[in-house]
Formats: C-alpha cells, structure tokens, sequence
C-alpha cells in the first residue's frame, strides 16, 4: 500500500472501489478486503459499484494505519526464525542438500507440475507458483500447465530463499532437522 505521495486536494469527496484502489495502489481482492472488514465505507447491495468510501474515512483510517496492512519494501525483508543457518548457507552445505534432494527426489520424473511440487514439499499450489512468478523457482510453460525442472527444484530447495520462508510447511521443518543433524 502506498499513502505517501497522495495529493488530497484531487480526490474527490466519494470514491468507488476501482478509484480507492488505484489511489492506495493495492490490488482488487485487497481492496475489497480492507473495506469489507477495515475501512469505513457504504456496501450496497448491487453488484457493480457496490462501495462508496469518503475521503474524510480514508484519510482518519490511514492517519491511524499508515501501510501496515500489505506487503510494503520494509516488509519484504525475510526474518531469520526457525532458519537452517541465520545468513548464507554455506556453498559445501549447499552440495550436501543438493545431493540429499538428489537422491531424494530420483524416481521424480525430469520436469513437474507446480501442483505436484507443492505436495512434494508440503506447500500449496499457490504458493509454489508465487515462488515461480517471483523468478525464484524457474518454470517452463507447456499446454498452459506449468512445469519446474527437477534440477531447478533442487536448486531452489538449497538457497537461502526458500531457508527463510516465515511460515513453514511440515515437511520443510522435517528437513530442517534432518540437515542439522548434519550440521
């Protein structure tokens, strides 16, 4: 979300969704989340142009919740709780997971679904594909069914981005006490 730059003097008295949105520039479903359950605003009970938010109710809830709700630049930055290793993970680790996850995912057939690999490693489809929009995860495209090499997979599985993911599946956790068994 971002307030900082807003000219209060060109918004207009009462804003529709899509305006609100665009002035805070958030997506739809967070837009639509924050006046459903945060913002002080109108719901009618159409279908289209179903909010009516005023500017005063705008600028009193941003007053007190300047961007706390949405991922921001600050917000971006990985905690190191419940990490393997607090920083980098050292390139001779790195080998060992990676030959670890070799051996582990050998009847893996060469490329897979983002689906599989998000029940392979405990997360959900969503998720994975977050990872893979973000260029973290590097997949291939093929009749609209996105695919991950397995050697990519690996590789992302021994970085320190997926390291330091925040909120843990159960088999990410297991492998976390398998590697410092190793430690």
């Amino acid at each position: 979300m971002n307030t900082k730059n807003i000219n209060w003097d060109e918004v207009p008295e009462t804003l529709s969704l899509e305006q609100f949105r665009k002035l805070i520039h958030v997506s739809k479903r967070a837009a639509k989340t924050l006046l459903d359950t945060e913002i002080p605003c109108v719901i009618l009970a159409k279908t289209t142009h179903k909010y009516i938010i005023y500017k005063q109710d705008l600028i009193n809830y941003l007053g007190v919740h300047p961007g706390v709700h949405f991922l921001n630049e600050t917000a971006r930055i990985r905690h190191s709780n419940s990490r393997l290793f607090p920083s980098n993970i050292p390139e001779v680790f790195k080998r060992r997971m990676a030959f670890y996850f070799t051996s582990a995912f050998a009847k893996c057939p060469e490329l897979i679904r983002i689906r599989d690999v998000a029940e392979m490693i405990g997360y959900s489809k969503e998720q994975v594909g977050e990872w893979a929009n973000e260029g973290l995860l590097p997949n291939v495209s093929i009749s609209n069914i996105r695919y991950v090499s397995k050697s990519n997979l690996i590789h992302f599985l021994c970085t320190e981005d997926f390291d330091s993911v925040i909120r843990k599946s159960k088999w990410h956790k297991e492998m976390i006490e398998v590697f410092k068994k190793w430690k």
